[in-house]
């Protein structure tokens, strides 16, 4: 549109007699036509409108490749009304639970010290932050990613738990919230 528009004022600057006249003149004298504003104006806007041709007609880039995705992905798993608000909860929730492991794990004497324990404080945390109501159920898809994920990533045992077995959680949690606040991306 724009190329367009800018061919047609030169055109209309120029005119078409004025040119057919300059060619005349320039093929019977040899020599070049005297220029004066109307014609670099003219000649300004048949540059800007090659220029914007050739912008537009050059072939697109390649897209670039989509981010590395990671352990976990969740996009297109939360659905429905509640989608991006619960997405927001449950990064929320897996947050302040990795911030609560590690708090936890510097006191002289930690509580979170067994796999149960670390399971009663998800329950627990889960159950005050939705208040009874479960993400899981609105969303399946979202609740089977996320369990398949936590089982491969920190096991299913609830014996007593190392430091590195902590930090496993801490990064799990951190992992499922990254993967929620894409979703909601």
């Amino acid at each position: 549109m724009v190329t367009a528009l800018l061919i047609l004022l030169a055109a209309a600057v120029l005119g078409r007699d004025w040119v057919l006249e300059r060619l005349r003149l320039l093929a019977e004298s040899g020599q070049l036509p005297k220029v004066d504003a109307r014609h670099a104006i003219a000649a300004a806007l048949l540059v800007a409108a090659a220029v914007s041709w050739s912008w537009r007609s050059q072939p697109a880039d390649e897209p670039t490749p989509a981010p590395e995705a990671g352990p976990l992905v969740l996009a297109g798993k939360f659905v429905g009304p509640s989608a991006a608000a619960d997405a927001v909860a449950l990064a929320g929730l897996c947050d302040e639970m990795a911030a609560c492991i590690e708090y936890d794990a510097g006191k002289p004497e930690p509580r979170l010290t067994t796999g149960v324990a670390m399971d009663d404080m998800r329950t627990a945390a889960r159950d005050g932050r939705m208040q009874g109501s479960s993400i899981g159920d609105r969303h399946p898809l979202v609740r089977d990613a996320v369990q398949a994920y936590m089982d491969a990533a920190v096991g299913t045992a609830g014996g007593p738990l190392t430091p590195e077995q902590k930090s496993k959680w801490v990064a799990a949690l951190r992992t499922v919230a990254r993967a929620a606040e894409a979703a909601v991306r």
